[in-house]
């Protein structure tokens, strides 16, 4: 009995509090209820202009994003162009210096035959020299013996001279032939005028002959420096002008020690000029 008088107290008390907790559990989903969804115009537009905004600020930071990574490709572009401009520079200066080392390779090999072509010329040329050297001592030995020719038949032709000037002073050109035992330069006195005459002219005759004789030697060692000249070797002029020198030395000092005709009266001027 108490105890169903306890729990009809209870009941009774909890019929007397389920309107209380009823209405703060009311008002509590309401203003729940109210900030999650606005009730009047002014809310909604409010709402709806503050979701604008946000969009409004996403998409602009979107672009700005877009116009940022665009602005970056076109960087990124043009330094990809001006590196193809640089790289087709450097192609074309490659191609250029190849072109210059093939042309320069070819100037090489050019010279290098040039070289070999010289080194030929040259071993002609030495032996032209040694030959023209030879021929040159032979020509040396002619000239030297016709010098010596020369002056014997001056001497001669001098002798002749005094021998018909003192038979002519002692008045003996018109006698007869001397003693048995006389020299041939008393064989001289006692003969004809016309004799010593003939003579005379004979031994000028040899002596033209031997320098026509010198002359001609002269032209053909000019012949032969010539060719010499005709070869191009640049020890052809130095070695030419030796040899002249050693022809003038020679004849200048037989000139000196024989009192022969000196070397001028003579046609070297080929030899000069050659």
């Amino acid at each position: 009995m108490s105890f169903a008088l306890g729990f009809l107290v209870a009941s009774l008390a909890a019929l007397l509090m389920l309107p209380v907790l009823n209405r703060r559990a009311a008002r509590l989903a309401r203003r729940r209820i109210d900030g999650l969804f606005p009730m009047s115009m002014q809310e909604i537009a409010a709402e709806r202009d503050a979701l604008r905004a946000e969009f409004a600020v996403a998409e602009r930071r979107l672009e700005r994003k877009v116009e940022t990574a665009r602005a970056g490709r076109h960087g990124d572009m043009q330094a990809v162009g001006a590196k193809l401009l640089e790289v087709a520079a450097l192609q074309r200066d490659v191609e250029g210096r190849d072109a210059a080392l093939s042309a320069r390779k070819a100037e090489m090999e050019e010279a290098l035959a040039r070289i070999s072509g010289l080194d030929r010329d040259l071993s002609t040329s030495r032996t032209d020299g040694a030959a023209s050297l030879a021929a040159l001592t032979a020509l040396e030995e002619a000239h030297r013996d016709i010098l010596v020719d020369l002056k014997t038949t001056r001497r001669d032709r001098d002798a002749v001279r005094e021998d018909l000037k003192g038979a002519l002073s002692r008045g003996e050109v018109s006698r007869g032939p001397s003693t048995d035992g006389a020299a041939d330069g008393t064989a001289a006195l006692g003969s004809p005028p016309h004799e010593l005459h003939a003579r005379h002219d004979a031994l000028v005759s040899e002596r033209d002959t031997l320098a026509a004789s010198l002359a001609a030697a002269e032209a053909a060692l000019a012949t032969a420096l010539s060719g010499r000249h005709a070869k191009g070797s640049p020890q052809s002029s130095t070695d030419d002008a030796d040899l002249r020198r050693r022809i003038s030395e020679v004849a200048d000092a037989l000139v000196k020690r024989d009192r022969l005709p000196s070397t001028g009266s003579f046609p070297l001027t080929a030899v000069a000029e050659s």
